[in-house]
């Protein structure tokens, strides 16, 4: 069950890396736009 657990881990922070990513991108694209 430690098997599944750290993957399950794994993917949640591979999620949150692509959400945390996602937002960046977005508040780049923002700060650009008011440039």
């Amino acid at each position: 069950s430690n098997i599944l657990t750290s993957k399950g881990h794994n993917l949640l922070i591979r999620t949150r890396n692509r959400a945390n990513l996602a937002a960046l991108e977005i508040s780049f694209q923002e700060i650009s736009n008011d440039i």
